[in-house]
């Protein structure tokens, strides 16, 4: 899953800003941290898989202080360097791989936001049937993907730009198979997976206006960084280093043409059995 990732968008000090920034613009648009149907209990034990950065779960600590909150992710890259609240502890885990006994049915709540870019199509189903099987039972699983693949730049004014900004995200989005999997399944592959009462919620990215520069800003970031990887690694038919030049800066003015992304946030919540 690292690797998958890697070759995408990279870890580093960059890529985990864009990332900090990201997650704040999508939880404004979603509503909420936890979906009001999993309320947590004061002391809950929580994982975040996939943390990264660990935002999720710093912005938890605030709220749940008694709280005893995991972060887990195939890297340590992302962490932060200037350490995490004194309730979080973060580590190791690669989700593809059977979870270890220690750790299997001991969360209240589990969290993921955003695998798209390191799970193949195929993969999903077993990806969902592992972290499910991080859950006690009664534990609520919460799984957040976007939908890249149906994702548009849309001008905000009548002589706003979108042709290079579209250009760019039609080449990364239709040609990497697994931004068209993960979110249209989540719902079907946690009842796979053998949780039950499983909910959905869809929200667009754009749902508050005072978003939208920031994350199409963040979408410059993801694609241009997206087309350059694929430069550096040579992937047949990448643009060369003076076409992601110009490229960028017809990018640009299409956002300062007032351009901006829309894309849909999937959203589902499952829970596991009693018995």
């Amino acid at each position: 899953m690292g690797k998958e990732y890697d070759n995408i968008m990279g870890r580093d000090e960059k890529e985990a800003h864009r990332l900090d920034k990201q997650f704040k613009a999508i939880t404004t648009n979603i509503g909420y941290l936890v979906h009001p149907t999993a309320a947590l209990g004061r002391t809950a034990r929580v994982a975040d898989v996939a943390t990264g950065t660990a935002m999720f779960l710093t912005s938890l600590s605030t709220e749940y202080p008694e709280a005893s909150l995991f972060g887990y992710d195939i890297s340590p890259a992302l962490f932060p360097p200037n350490g995490v609240p004194k309730n979080v502890q973060l580590d190791i885990l690669d989700i593809k791989k059977p979870i270890p006994d220690n750790l299997r049915g001991t969360f209240d709540f589990v969290h993921i936001r955003l695998l798209i870019a390191a799970v193949e199509p195929s993969e999903w189903p077993s990806v969902v049937s592992n972290t499910a099987s991080l859950l006690k039972p009664g534990g609520k699983l919460q799984w957040e993907e976007i939908d890249f693949f149906t994702s548009n730049y849309l001008r905000s004014k009548p002589q706003s730009t979108t042709n290079t900004a579209q250009k760019c995200l039609f080449k990364m989005t239709k040609n990497v198979d697994r931004f068209r999997a993960g979110f249209n399944t989540l719902a079907e592959n946690m009842e796979k997976a053998g949780l039950g009462e499983v909910i959905t919620d869809l929200v667009s990215n754009d749902r508050v206006p005072e978003t939208r520069e920031s994350l199409a800003r963040n979408g410059i970031e993801v694609i241009m960084g997206f087309h350059g990887r694929m430069h550096e690694i040579g992937a047949p038919g990448a643009w060369s280093r003076a076409e992601l030049e110009e490229l960028e800066k017809g990018f640009e003015k299409d956002l300062e043409s007032g351009a901006y992304v829309r894309y849909d946030i999937h959203i589902a919540i499952g829970t596991k059995p009693l018995a």
